[in-house]
């Protein structure tokens, strides 16, 4: 007879036919009261999809609670002055000779 490797004595070998009987056996052997254990589970913890969250304005929260780091590395991160944003529209430059689409005619 064949030697079993170390590895090999240590896996369990718990088949899922098992398994499905011990889970059935602790909830009176009935499959649908398995099934509906699960579905009310479910529905207790489920988020609602299509409540819209508001994001954290960043620099509201900031000013609302002071931080409390008064020096190092990290404070450059909280401070920010009230004019940080500079919005600039430059036009982009032509890249073709001709027009791409013909003019009517």
């Amino acid at each position: 007879m064949a030697e079993r490797r170390a590895f090999a004595q240590k896996i369990s070998r718990t088949v899922a036919a098992e398994v499905r009987k011990q889970i059935a056996g602790q909830y009176g052997g009935s499959p649908q009261l398995l099934k509906n254990l699960n579905v009310g589970a479910a529905a207790s913890n489920t988020v609602p999809l299509t409540e819209a969250v508001e994001p954290v304005d960043f620099e509201e929260y900031l000013i609302t609670h002071p931080p409390i780091i008064e020096s190092g590395p990290l404070r450059d991160l909280i401070d920010f002055p009230p004019d940080d944003i500079e919005v600039v529209y430059t036009p982009r430059e032509c890249r073709t000779v001709g027009q791409a689409v013909p003019e009517e005619g």
